[in-house]
């Protein structure tokens, strides 16, 4: 009985024996959506996706924080949108893992912005604005770090430069080892703090950093594609849970709006209860890229580095940056993206399977896509990062919004090597390249 009655009120046939179904009153049309207005949505976009870096004393080039800033720039804000420039969210996530706090901006809202730009970006009512929700941390830490690391003097960039990338050496005062659950990077001139990279360097490895240090005056010393040393990966003891060890190994790295913070400045806890481990008598090597078209007379900085540390009694896996690269490619001058001679590939063979939570990748100026994928043999592979428009001046560490277990990954460089006249090769200076990716890992 209850399959004829289903099947007459499918056909719009009366149940034998009873009433007549009414029929479904008429649609109504939607009201058309108020054409977007600067209080009614482009203020909410705004501060989603832009103020965390356009904002007074940020690194952005102009504030956007008031009706007025955005008026004032209508035009470049969508067109930079609507190009997706802005912001700077490079990776392609359709068909790899799900990145936490993705940056890009919605469709829907970019048709907005557009939409509000060239009808004469009107102001609208105050009272349509509603402030976007605030993005949710991994975990909470305490509002006190237990550890605070800071350059001994301020560095004023070098203005012969437009970009100057320096590295800062560290003593966290490490008496025995110790384990990082959380981290806060705090620039101390935000208009000129572009992105920061911050490793670890264990005493083997310390005479080569301190050299270069004090080869320089001054605070730190310059360091364009890298810190100067090279992490050499050896097994660790699981006895005592550690994976692997070091002579160097990436902490984090960081850039203005990225991470997973609440608010700008709020320190990002470690994922899945991991913990980095810090050896007895390390210091830190703090590579600071300062981006100087903000740069004004006098202008110095001693961005700081905030440290949550486990207590002994906390139970915590070891998280570690593995290294993934390809050092021995060669790229012959004329050689453009297209070309198979500007590509290469490594694949890596981990000591066990892990469980894969982040990506950090790295090239130089003439990279133009990086791909890192957790392979499991010939025919498949799981894409975990695809960065298909890579810029040097914005990169950082992306997160998994869920962790990918792999015993294998590979890493794949693309270059345009067109307008060079010598061969491209591994290396850290400007005119060198890399193929390099860490993967933040855990048992």
């Amino acid at each position: 009985m209850a399959v004829a009655l289903a099947a007459a009120a499918c056909k719009g046939e009366p149940p034998r024996g009873g009433s007549p179904i009414p029929k479904a009153p008429a649609a109504v049309a939607a009201a058309p959506a108020a054409p977007p207005t600067y209080w009614n949505r482009v203020a909410g976009i705004l501060e989603r996706h832009c103020t965390s870096c356009h904002a007074p004393g940020g690194i952005g080039p102009m504030s956007l924080t008031s009706f007025a800033d955005a008026n004032t720039h209508a035009g470049p804000i969508a067109h930079e949108m609507e190009s997706r420039h802005m912001p700077p969210w490079l990776p392609a996530t359709n068909a790899c893992a799900p990145l936490k706090h993705e940056r890009s901006v919605p469709q829907e809202e970019i048709d907005a912005v557009v939409a509000w730009a060239r009808s004469g970006a009107p102001e609208g009512d105050p009272a349509d604005h509603r402030p976007p929700e605030k993005k949710a941390t991994y975990a909470r830490l305490k509002d006190t770090p237990d550890r605070v690391a800071v350059p001994d003097a301020p560095y004023t960039p070098k203005r012969s430069r437009n970009d100057d990338y320096h590295c800062f050496v560290l003593d966290p005062k490490l008496e025995k080892r110790e384990r990082i659950v959380g981290l806060r990077i705090a620039p101390g001139a935000t208009s000129i703090v572009h992105h920061v990279l911050l490793f670890e360097v264990r005493a083997a490895a310390l005479a080569k950093i301190e050299a270069r240090d004090a080869a320089e005056p001054g605070p730190g010393y310059t360091c364009f594609g890298g810190i100067g040393v090279h992490p050499t990966v050896r097994a660790g003891n699981l006895a005592k849970g550690e994976l692997v060890d070091f002579d160097a190994q990436m902490i984090v790295g960081w850039a203005p709006g990225g991470g997973g913070t609440d608010v700008a400045g709020a320190p990002t806890a470690l994922p899945q209860d991991t913990a980095i481990h810090l050896a007895p008598g390390s210091k830190l090597v703090m590579q600071v890229h300062y981006s100087l078209d903000n740069l004004q007379q006098g202008m110095s900085d001693r961005t700081r580095v905030d440290m949550w540390l486990a207590r002994d009694d906390e139970s915590k896996k070891q998280g570690v940056w593995v290294p993934l690269l390809k050092y021995d490619f060669r790229v012959p001058p004329g050689a453009g993206p297209d070309d198979p001679r500007a590509r290469a590939r490594a694949d890596l063979e981990l000591p066990l399977p892990l469980q894969v939570l982040g990506v950090a990748p790295h090239m130089h100026l003439r990279g133009r896509r990086i791909e890192v994928a957790a392979t499991r043999d010939d025919e498949l592979s799981q894409c975990l990062l695809d960065v298909p428009r890579w810029d040097f001046r914005h990169q950082e560490a992306y997160w998994l919004d869920r962790p990918v277990r792999t015993s294998k990954a590979s890493i794949t460089c693309t270059w345009d090597n067109r307008k060079a006249r010598r061969e491209l090769r591994w290396g850290e200076g400007t005119e060198d390249e890399m193929c390099l990716a860490f993967l933040y890992a855990s048992f």
